[in-house]
């Protein structure tokens, strides 16, 4: 995951209690430490996404405001700004999808979720379309050649929490008749990610492969620690999950992503995500978003329990 610019010193830092108490301005160049995120909603542009979340303490109650100072470098002036919330965009997306999928927060041991089997076939249609003044042909980059007929992928069951999901209309997939398991055969922006199918053995079962084709059903899948080079753009992100015990990678939109903050947040205690040490950046938005600058895990208190964990429970996908 790319590495945040700017990093602040480690002493430059001051915990949330103190910053809600001393109702001070604090640097933007200074840490908050201990602080709790609770993400809540999500906004989508053309080419961006954000992810917008409550501060909140250690007892997950949302704080009602700490006061951030940017002082200008050819101006004697100050900024001054009362935050509540912050966003997550571009560098700080990577960099908490990162904490989140190498297990630097939360210590649990496993994170178990849903996915339902998809395929799909994709039309064709590579006529260039405009939207606004972004002009964006289908097809696929030059150079790369797409997978043709049929796509099958693993597509998580992420619903906002506590509501019920239905499982998306009906079609069949492929499998391996040895193991029952689905056969993959997928792209990210048109670059194969997966082709079981033109395998010779069982990727799963390693047995001769005899293909079948069988109704959907959906897996208990789990996150994967040790996925490397997923991308995170927030409109089109990569989850690393293991399948069977095999390490593949989910593709996500942007209100998925936001409901897979939802849902792991409240695998917390305080249900929120934390602890963290963060930078809060008042200026660059272009949408007025208090963006966050750096965001590293707080060091933990006392001893770390590690536990196994659901992040979508089985009796809120509906059939």
């Amino acid at each position: 995951m790319a590495k945040m610019k700017d990093e602040v010193k480690e002493e430059e830092k001051i915990l949330l209690s103190y910053a809600i108490k001393s109702q001070r301005p604090i640097s933007d160049q200074t840490v908050v430490s201990d602080l709790f995120l609770k993400v809540y909603e999500s906004q989508r542009s053309v080419e961006n996404a954000y992810y917008k979340a409550k501060v909140c303490g250690r007892d997950g109650v949302e704080v009602k405001s700490i006061k951030i100072a940017h002082k200008y470098k050819s101006k004697r002036q100050e900024k001054v700004k009362e935050v509540d919330e912050v966003a997550l965009n571009g560098e700080s997306l990577v960099k908490l999808m990162g904490l989140i999928q190498s297990k630097k927060i939360g210590y649990f041991s496993s994170i178990k979720m849903y996915a339902q089997e998809r395929s799909i076939e994709y039309s064709g249609n590579y006529e260039p379309r405009y939207l606004f003044r972004y002009q964006d042909a289908r097809g696929p980059p030059s150079g790369v050649t797409p997978i043709e007929g049929r796509h099958y992928f693993l597509d998580l069951i992420l619903g906002v929490p506590g509501k019920k999901v239905k499982l998306a209309k009906r079609s069949p997939v492929k499998a391996c008749k040895a193991c029952d398991a689905m056969l993959l055969r997928y792209t990210y922006n048109w670059v194969v990610q997966c082709d079981d199918l033109r395998e010779k053995a069982c990727p799963y079962c390693k047995k001769p492969l005899e293909i079948i084709e069988r109704e959907r059903k959906y897996e208990e899948v789990e996150l994967d620690f040790n996925a490397k080079d997923c991308h995170v753009t927030g409109t089109n992100s990569q989850i690393g999950i293991l399948y069977r015990g095999r390490p593949i990678k989910a593709t996500v939109k942007v209100a998925s992503l936001r409901n897979f903050f939802m849902n792991f947040q409240n695998l917390f205690p305080a249900r929120a995500i934390g602890p963290l040490d963060v930078a809060i950046d008042i200026v660059k938005s272009r949408k007025g978003f208090n963006l966050l600058r750096t965001i590293e895990p707080s060091s933990p208190l006392g001893e770390i329990e590690w536990r196994p964990v659901v992040l979508f429970p089985e009796d809120l996908i509906a059939y």
